[in-house]
């Protein structure tokens, strides 16, 4: 499954500035993915869930990981 999301938007989907710590980078990952679990959509929205899930952790671990953040 490939991901069209660009990189730099990663910290803006997570809600945080690019000086975030990695306390911060998991608290904003936790809070997106209560807010965007499929089992919270209705039926119609959990395909559209589904994938933005699949960016928000696409997104977490570009930034929990030293090596890839620091490509981007």
């Amino acid at each position: 499954m490939g991901c069209d999301i660009i990189k730099e938007d990663y910290y803006n989907m997570l809600g945080i500035d690019k000086t975030a710590d990695q306390k911060t980078i998991n608290e904003a990952y936790n809070k997106q993915i209560f807010t965007y679990h499929p089992d919270r959509a209705e039926e119609e929205e959990k395909e559209n869930y589904r994938k933005k899930i699949y960016e928000i952790q696409e997104a977490y671990e570009t930034l929990s990981n030293h090596d890839k953040k620091t490509e981007i």
